[in-house]
């Protein structure tokens, strides 16, 4: 059995088809880049930097919120800091 080596565009639009499987819609920005990697204008690494720079600060955010202590009676929300 021979291996079929995927082109740019076809493994683009598997890797999007099975995000929309999942009920996701990728941005249109996200989309803009992937049209460019196809031409050639931009790199799957290119693409990697700006998603974990413009995705950076969210998850940090996140970080910070999952390490909060629980709420309770002593800790309420209105009393909570996290430094």
């Amino acid at each position: 059995m021979s291996e079929r080596k995927m082109s740019k565009e076809d493994a683009w639009d598997y890797a999007i088809g099975m995000i929309k499987i999942d009920g996701l819609e990728p941005t249109p920005d996200f989309l803009e880049m992937v049209e460019r990697e196809k031409r050639g204008e931009m790199t799957r690494e290119d693409i990697k930097k700006v998603l974990d720079t413009k995705y950076h600060m969210k998850i940090e955010n996140v970080d910070a919120v999952l390490l909060l202590p629980p709420l309770t009676a002593q800790n309420p929300p209105m009393l909570r800091v996290h430094k």
